[in-house]
């Protein structure tokens, strides 16, 4: 599914992130922001790159919406700085994430280097030709570069700059085509040799004569073999390593690439040089496999116990066999249906065909019952299905057409939630349809030629129709006394409807369970100004902690990832954790994850957050409030005084910001006027710095044709403190070298890492996770409240990530229910040509919510998107014994009957198909609603919700609705004598 997103990353070497906000951000932003469809702009300003954010409304096409931001970017291209780098332009899939991390691992023969050159020029290219690879990301990389490391003491002895450092390597490492030779006869093209292929000759390089010697490169620092990046640390069990991530394409099956990749790196590893090894580090087929296959085993255990259900009601084997044809017949021709409309077979998809299980043998056992009704009173087979199948064709109809207009508001539902359950939607309408075909066509059929009714009864036929008829009878004798008090069953109804809403309004809400995937992720940081190393010792306790827990298989760690372009923070990290599967561990994943938050939270030197993954857009942390104003200083004050209230709540576990607003930082004041005096522009001066400090590539050199950088840097980097700047020297006009001491003013202060725009306001994202027991619902409602009455004037606050997911997710689906409702009634007033007795089919609707609500309540579930999904479901579901009553009922009415007999009649004649088909339904979906297979967590409570909901609507209709369908029609009758006795007297009157 694709989501209209799209990012723009510029990168402006050694600029900090107010310079990024003001050069780059903002001109950017004031372009972008009138774009047509433009929901929500963010954007991102750190050390050296920015990014901008544009998510647009679902019903952009993500194409046109890209190229109108491509062209607002170069429209912004004349206000941004000349030195950024170009500007990238690119669509954000959410689901652009690596399926699949494969692990390259050596022995001692193998460093970091060596792993990063055979990942990516013998094992990357085989991996990309794979149908269905959209890229091959390379995690841990430490490429080759030539490093030029700086000594500014013996600089400064030589009396040289680092800029004629700079200025020799660009003159002297050049790759220039020099033109051909051209003879009578041959030509020849002249190859200058001007590029080195080693960092070593760079050092031989003059930079200038002192006393008649050379003084070269050599002299003043060294040339040597090292990697373009060594802020960033990637390991795999403790083991340096190498990560090779797959990502697909958007139209790739997840399952099938998982497998090719698997194939072809088994036959990759064959021709491996020795000392290497890999392993799968992460492989989200797994999961989608394994649910895949609970679900098939789950229509399997449906349709079994939707069979027995008719073979216990119908004790014929032949009458069990043509109504449970219905479920292969209507699934089949529901997956033909999904492969003309271009559907995936997915969870989602596949989660709609289960729950049509228990629906599409209704139909048919409709049918049959009344086909066999005929037979058993002396029919002949075909007359009585053609009989039967005419009498209850019209509720069939009306019943298919009642959930058709349930189901095709679920697939059109607006925002996020309507991308999901797009293809449920349509599935479960399409599998409703050809089970009504199927119904009235193939059923009929084969009653007619398989169905009859046996001269002589069996011991468990008889046995079993003994207790029907007591069934039967007590259910008669209820009617009766229901009918004889007909307000007070009235009143019971309104009760049940009233219990129904008070168990609603003690249920809690959320998104979606916390789901067992077996993995998770731990998001950690250490203080700002942090170095690597610092760092890396916090990860290496992070680790110590997962590997003395049992429950974990293996990790992957990386510090100081990019994101978006540019380098990495070296204070941040992140680990990917596997748990052993479900079956293996006796701790589910939530509890796991809260026991591995405790313990993290115990380790000095960093804070670390334990996050839940998520199949689909980048997981993080659920609960996401984002503070807007415009003072950062403000919002720096503001996000500690709510974090810190967090803090104090047993609602909330890793209280995070995106805010840092104290990283160190040296401010360097010019001397302006006594530079300009000296022939030293601001240029010189910041050059100066940023080619000792910023490690810039400033030339390439080529070995076995590919290019590698050439960096410099400081020497002793590593021991530098600020005011060692003042030692750093720059060249004058006259030649002579004067000291930065004696042109700046440096001093030490704190500002922000990042700065992030929400809306083209400056603002700050605080996020938290919730413990066990504790739902998104209740906690995200607290700090609202929180919100609403302690933040002043000049501050918002608006909500992201799953947060703003669960409040969009349920906004849409209470539209759906009130549109469902309404179609429903528009439906079967023009099946019934009634505008009164759809009103009466539609208070079935009410008598469910006992059974749905009360049946999560008692079990302590909570109401998420799945749950609303089922109580949709269900109201599709619960009217089906309404029509099947009402139209018989109206039949006898057109035959002569009273309003009462007729109810009681239709209700009596109608109990055994109302019995049998809310039996099968409710069976159909316990294997959800007992949480079989993967995921479960997730449609356990949807399955409660429809089986509960239909068991007490069917206890309830089967008595209520006869009662309020008399009372409706005599009210209805007794209007229209009152307003015809008006309308003759009225007549009267005039002629006389």
């Amino acid at each position: 599914m694709d989501f209209p997103i799209v990012s723009v990353n510029v990168v402006l070497q050694g600029a900090e992130p107010e310079v990024i906000e003001t050069e780059v951000i903002e001109p950017l932003e004031e372009e972008i922001n009138t774009i047509e469809g433009l929901k929500k702009l963010t954007s991102e300003a750190r050390e050296q790159v920015a990014v901008v954010t544009a998510e647009f409304e679902l019903w952009r096409d993500i194409d046109v919406a890209a190229q109108d931001v491509r062209d607002r970017v170069d429209r912004a291209r004349r206000d941004l700085p000349d030195d950024i780098e170009e500007p990238i332009v690119r669509k954000l899939d959410p689901d652009a994430r690596a399926i699949m991390w494969i692990a390259l691992m050596g022995d001692e023969r193998w460093d970091a280097v060596r792993l990063t050159e055979y990942a990516d020029q013998s094992i990357k290219e085989r991996l990309e030709n794979i149908r269905g690879v959209g890229e091959i990301q390379i995690g841990g990389e430490r490429k080759y570069a030539a490093r030029v490391r700086l000594d500014p003491a013996k600089l400064a002895a030589h009396h040289v700059t680092v800029q004629d450092v700079v200025d020799t390597i660009g003159r002297n490492n050049v790759d220039i085509p020099s033109g051909r030779i051209e003879s009578q006869s041959r030509e020849f093209v002249i190859k200058t040799q001007g590029q080195f292929a080693y960092p070593e000759p760079i050092n031989d390089l003059i930079l200038t004569y002192r006393d008649g010697r050379p003084v070269r490169i050599g002299d003043v620092g060294r040339a040597f073999a090292g990697v373009e990046s060594d802020r960033k640390v990637a390991r795999f069990k403790g083991i340096i390593t190498v990560g090779l991530g797959v990502v697909k394409q958007s139209d790739a099956n997840t399952v099938a690439l998982a497998s090719a990749v698997r194939e072809r790196m088994e036959r990759i590893a064959k021709s491996f040089p020795p000392g290497l090894t890999y392993e799968i580090a992460m492989d989200r087929s797994e999961y989608v496999e394994e649910n895949i296959r609970d679900l098939v085993i789950t229509i399997c255990l449906a349709t079994s116990l939707v069979v027995l259900v008719v073979l216990a009601f119908l004790r014929s084997g032949w009458g069990t066999l043509v109504t449970s044809l219905a479920i292969p017949t209507s699934l089949l021709a529901g997956v033909a249906i999904m492969y003309l409309l271009g559907f995936s077979l997915n969870t989602l998809s596949m989660l709609g065909l289960i729950l049509a299980i228990g629906i599409v043998v209704d139909d048919a056992i409709v049918v049959l019952e009344s086909s066999y009704r005929h037979m058993e009173g002396g029919a002949e087979s075909r007359p009585a299905a053609r009989t039967g199948t005419t009498e209850v064709a019209f509720p069939a109809i009306a019943n298919t057409l009642s959930l058709i207009a349930v189901f095709i508001p679920v697939a059109f539902t607006g925002g996020l939630i309507g991308r999901f359950f797009f293809e449920f939607g349509l599935t479960v309408a399409a599998t409703v349809v050809a089970s009504t075909f199927t119904a009235l066509t193939l059923t009929p059929m084969l009653c007619s030629r398989l169905l009859r009714v046996p001269q002589t009864r069996g011991a468990v036929f008889r046995a079993s129709e003994r207790h029907l008829r007591r069934l039967e009878a007590g259910y008669s004798w209820l009617l009766e006394r229901a009918f004889r008090h007909r307000f007070v069953t009235v009143l019971i109804g309104l009760a049940a409807f009233g219990a129904g809403l008070y168990f609603f309004s003690q249920l809690d809400t959320e998104l979606t369970p916390v789901i067992d995937r077996s993995n998770f992720m731990i998001s950690f940081e250490t203080p700002e100004g942090a170095t690597l190393a610092e760092t890396d010792r916090f990860a290496r306790e992070i680790e110590k902690v997962l590997a003395e827990t049992p429950e974990v298989r293996h990790q992957f760690l990386a510090i100081g990832l990019s994101r978006g372009g540019g380098p990495g923070k070296v204070n941040e990290g992140i680990t990917f954790v596997r748990l052993l599967p479900r079956g293996e561990r006796d701790i589910h994943q939530a509890d796991l994850m809260q026991q591995t938050r405790e313990r993290l939270g115990q380790l000095p030197g960093g804070r670390a957050y334990v996050l839940e993954t998520s199949m689909v857009g980048p997981g993080g942390a659920p609960l996401q409030i984002v503070l807007q104003h415009p003072d950062i200083e403000a919002l720096g004050r503001r996000q500690d005084m709510v974090m810190g209230w967090m803090r104090q709540q047993d609602d909330y576990v890793g209280v995070n910001s995106d805010l840092k607003v104290n990283k160190p930082q040296v401010n360097i004041t010019i001397n302006r006027d006594k530079a300009s005096e000296m022939g030293i522009t601001v240029a010189d001066i910041s050059n100066t710095m940023r080619y000792l400090l910023g490690e810039p590539d400033i030339s390439k050199i080529e070995r076995a044709s590919e290019r590698y950088d050439v960096i410099t840097e400081v020497a002793d980097k590593g021991q530098m403190v600020p005011s060692m700047l003042r030692d750093l020297y720059v060249r004058g006009a006259s030649g002579a070298l004067v000291s930065l001491g004696n042109l700046v003013e440096i001093e030490e202060s704190i500002g922000p890492s990042e700065i992030h725009h929400f809306n083209r306001l400056r603002a700050v994202t605080i996020s938290a996770a919730t413990p066990p027991g504790v739902p998104l619902g209740p906690a995200l409602a607290k700090i609202e409240k929180h919100l609403d009455e302690t933040l002043p004037a000049g501050f918002d606050y608006t909500l992201a990530g799953q947060a703003s997911d669960f409040e969009e997710s349920f906004y849409y689906l209470t539209i759906t229910i009130v549109f469902a409702v309404l179609f429903i009634y528009l439906v079967l007033a023009a099946q019934f040509e009634s505008f009164i007795h759809p009103l009466t089919i539609l208070v079935s609707l009410p008598l469910a919510a006992i059974g749905a609500f009360g049946m999560l309540y008692v079990l302590g579930m909570t109401f998420s998107i799945f749950t609303f999904i089922g109580l949709i479901m269900l109201l599709g579901l619960v009217t089906k014994n309404a029509i099947l009553l009402l139209d018989f009922a109206n039949v006898l009415q057109a035959r002569g009957r009273e309003t009462i007999e007729a109810a009681k009649q239709a209700a009596r004649t109608r109990f055994r198909p109302v019995l049998m088909t809310a039996f099968s339904t409710v069976l159909g979906m316990m294997p959800i609603a007992l949480g079989f297979g993967a995921g479960a967590e997730s449609r356990s409570s949807l399955g409660v919700c429809v089986a509960a909901g239909m068991m007490a609507s069917t206890l309830l209709t089967l008595v209520v609705i006869p009662v309020v369908y008399s009372l409706v029609d005599q009210a209805q009758g007794w209007a229209l004598r009152h307003l015809r006795g008006d309308a003759g007297k009225a007549v009267s009157e005039a002629v006389a």
